[in-house]
């Protein structure tokens, strides 16, 4: 008695998907936290934004001083300190408000990309 071995062959595209048994992910459904009452879910928000608040006011005065003294703009340690605040603001502008808009309305599909963005 002989079978198939499905192994040899070099299927691609959708056949091999039904094959293994295997969908490819394109899109993540983020849940909220089920176990989170409106209050906590509410406090979690107003959390989330005060160290968003903080953090961003933080760099931008790093930034700030480093501009305002003409004597730091030159030294090698401030560029690097004024471009990881420039970095810093950028990643953070990018991922928590995103993080927020998905706390406030869940079950918002993400696509692939974007999460592996996030990550």
């Amino acid at each position: 008695m002989s079978f198939l071995d499905l192994s040899k062959l070099k299927l691609q595209g959708p056949l091999m998907n039904m094959i293994n048994n295997t969908i490819p992910v394109t899109k993540f459904i983020l849940l909220d936290f089920p176990s989170l009452g409106w209050l906590s879910h509410t406090f979690l928000c107003a959390l989330l934004f005060l160290a968003y608040a903080g953090t961003l006011a933080g760099n931008l005065c790093i930034v700030w001083a480093v501009r305002r003294d003409p004597h730091l703009q030159h030294l090698p340690m401030y560029i690097l300190l004024g471009n990881f605040t420039w970095l810093e603001i950028c990643y953070v502008t990018t991922t928590l408000p995103w993080m927020l808009s998905d706390l406030v309305s869940p079950s918002i599909p993400i696509s692939f990309q974007a999460c592996f963005v996030q990550f």
